[in-house]
Protein backbone atom coordinates (compact mmCIF):
# COMPACT_ATOMS: atom_id res chain seq x y z
CA UNK A 1 0.00 0.00 0.00
CA UNK A 2 1.32 3.82 -0.60
CA UNK A 3 1.22 6.25 1.31
CA UNK A 4 1.30 9.77 0.76
CA UNK A 5 4.47 11.68 3.24
CA UNK A 6 4.41 14.90 1.80
CA UNK A 7 1.68 17.56 0.32
CA UNK A 8 2.69 19.98 -1.69
CA UNK A 9 0.35 23.18 -1.43
CA UNK A 10 0.92 25.92 -4.51
CA UNK A 11 -1.04 29.21 -3.63
CA UNK A 12 -2.64 30.36 -5.53
CA UNK A 13 -3.13 34.43 -6.49
CA UNK A 14 -6.25 35.17 -7.55
CA UNK A 15 -5.75 39.36 -7.18
CA UNK A 16 -5.38 41.02 -10.85
CA UNK A 17 -3.33 39.96 -14.04
CA UNK A 18 -1.47 43.19 -13.79
CA UNK A 19 -0.81 42.58 -10.04
CA UNK A 20 0.67 39.20 -11.09
CA UNK A 21 -2.03 37.19 -10.06
CA UNK A 22 -4.07 34.23 -12.45
CA UNK A 23 -4.80 35.28 -15.52
CA UNK A 24 -8.43 36.08 -16.37
CA UNK A 25 -9.40 32.56 -18.37
CA UNK A 26 -7.22 30.41 -15.67
CA UNK A 27 -9.42 32.34 -12.93
CA UNK A 28 -12.57 31.76 -14.69
CA UNK A 29 -11.80 28.13 -14.91
CA UNK A 30 -11.11 27.73 -11.48
CA UNK A 31 -14.24 29.74 -10.31
CA UNK A 32 -16.34 26.70 -13.22
CA UNK A 33 -14.53 24.31 -11.26
CA UNK A 34 -15.50 25.37 -7.63
CA UNK A 35 -19.23 25.38 -9.11
CA UNK A 36 -19.30 22.43 -10.86
CA UNK A 37 -17.87 20.27 -7.61
CA UNK A 38 -19.87 22.58 -5.33
CA UNK A 39 -23.08 21.39 -7.74
CA UNK A 40 -21.60 17.79 -7.74
CA UNK A 41 -21.27 17.64 -3.79
CA UNK A 42 -25.02 19.61 -3.49
CA UNK A 43 -26.52 16.52 -5.20
CA UNK A 44 -25.25 13.48 -3.32
CA UNK A 45 -25.83 15.14 -0.02
CA UNK A 46 -29.61 15.51 -0.84
CA UNK A 47 -29.47 12.05 -2.34
CA UNK A 48 -28.11 10.74 1.04
CA UNK A 49 -30.46 12.66 3.14
CA UNK A 50 -33.32 11.38 0.70
CA UNK A 51 -31.64 7.67 2.14
CA UNK A 52 -30.03 8.79 4.89
CA UNK A 53 -31.49 5.05 6.56
CA UNK A 54 -29.02 3.78 4.23
CA UNK A 55 -25.88 5.39 6.25
CA UNK A 56 -26.90 3.30 9.48
CA UNK A 57 -27.61 0.24 8.15
CA UNK A 58 -26.03 -2.82 9.50
CA UNK A 59 -24.44 -5.49 7.51
CA UNK A 60 -22.92 -9.01 9.00
CA UNK A 61 -19.29 -9.19 8.63
CA UNK A 62 -16.73 -11.90 10.12
CA UNK A 63 -14.76 -10.83 12.87
CA UNK A 64 -11.22 -12.21 12.75
CA UNK A 65 -10.52 -11.21 16.50
CA UNK A 66 -13.77 -13.24 17.94
CA UNK A 67 -14.09 -15.94 14.89
CA UNK A 68 -17.85 -15.41 14.67
CA UNK A 69 -20.12 -13.35 12.16
CA UNK A 70 -20.71 -9.81 13.65
CA UNK A 71 -22.59 -7.24 12.26
CA UNK A 72 -21.17 -3.61 11.62
CA UNK A 73 -22.00 -0.12 9.89
CA UNK A 74 -21.99 -0.49 6.26
CA UNK A 75 -18.53 0.97 5.21
CA UNK A 76 -17.80 3.92 3.34
CA UNK A 77 -16.70 1.93 0.54
CA UNK A 78 -19.97 -0.21 0.25
CA UNK A 79 -21.94 3.28 0.54
CA UNK A 80 -19.86 4.45 -1.87
CA UNK A 81 -20.56 1.81 -4.71
CA UNK A 82 -24.13 1.45 -3.72
CA UNK A 83 -24.72 5.14 -4.65
CA UNK A 84 -22.97 4.68 -7.85
CA UNK A 85 -25.18 1.91 -8.51
CA UNK A 86 -28.48 4.00 -7.97
CA UNK A 87 -27.35 7.29 -9.65
CA UNK A 88 -24.50 6.36 -12.51
CA UNK A 89 -25.51 4.74 -15.83
CA UNK A 90 -23.03 2.23 -17.05
CA UNK A 91 -23.04 -1.13 -19.09
CA UNK A 92 -23.80 -3.40 -16.26
CA UNK A 93 -26.49 -1.37 -14.87
CA UNK A 94 -27.73 1.21 -17.49
CA UNK A 95 -30.64 2.60 -15.76
CA UNK A 96 -30.04 4.52 -12.74
CA UNK A 97 -32.61 5.99 -10.55
CA UNK A 98 -34.37 8.40 -12.46
CA UNK A 99 -34.69 11.50 -10.38
CA UNK A 100 -30.74 10.58 -8.97
CA UNK A 101 -28.98 10.40 -12.57
CA UNK A 102 -25.90 11.96 -11.96
CA UNK A 103 -24.45 11.41 -15.69
CA UNK A 104 -27.72 13.75 -16.57
CA UNK A 105 -27.06 16.51 -14.36
CA UNK A 106 -22.94 16.20 -14.81
CA UNK A 107 -22.11 15.18 -18.18
CA UNK A 108 -18.60 14.22 -18.77
CA UNK A 109 -17.94 14.64 -15.13
CA UNK A 110 -14.52 12.50 -14.17
CA UNK A 111 -15.22 9.58 -12.29
CA UNK A 112 -12.57 10.30 -9.64
CA UNK A 113 -13.86 13.29 -8.81
CA UNK A 114 -17.09 11.89 -8.32
CA UNK A 115 -16.26 9.68 -6.13
CA UNK A 116 -14.45 11.99 -3.73
CA UNK A 117 -17.04 14.05 -4.22
CA UNK A 118 -19.76 10.49 -3.00
CA UNK A 119 -17.14 10.59 0.27
CA UNK A 120 -17.57 13.70 0.88
CA UNK A 121 -21.09 13.80 0.83
CA UNK A 122 -21.07 10.43 3.08
CA UNK A 123 -18.97 12.02 5.62
CA UNK A 124 -20.90 15.51 5.97
CA UNK A 125 -24.46 13.77 5.78
CA UNK A 126 -23.19 11.36 8.96
CA UNK A 127 -21.69 14.13 10.68
CA UNK A 128 -25.19 15.95 10.24
CA UNK A 129 -27.11 13.16 11.32
CA UNK A 130 -24.76 12.98 14.50
CA UNK A 131 -24.78 16.41 15.35
CA UNK A 132 -28.82 16.67 14.88
CA UNK A 133 -29.11 13.42 17.39
CA UNK A 134 -26.67 15.52 20.28
CA UNK A 135 -28.99 18.59 19.49
CA UNK A 136 -28.29 20.42 16.93
CA UNK A 137 -30.05 22.71 14.86
CA UNK A 138 -31.59 21.35 11.61
CA UNK A 139 -30.90 24.32 9.63
CA UNK A 140 -27.56 24.34 10.19
CA UNK A 141 -25.85 23.73 6.92
CA UNK A 142 -24.12 20.81 5.99
CA UNK A 143 -22.49 22.18 2.90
Amino acid sequence: MVQVIRTTKLPLDFSKRIQGGANTRKRGYLEATIQALDAARAFYVAFFLADSDKLTERVPHFSEHHQEMRERLISADKLLTWAEFQTVGTREHPDPLPDWNFNRAFPDFPSRYRRAIIKDAIGKVKCARSSQEEGASPGDSIL
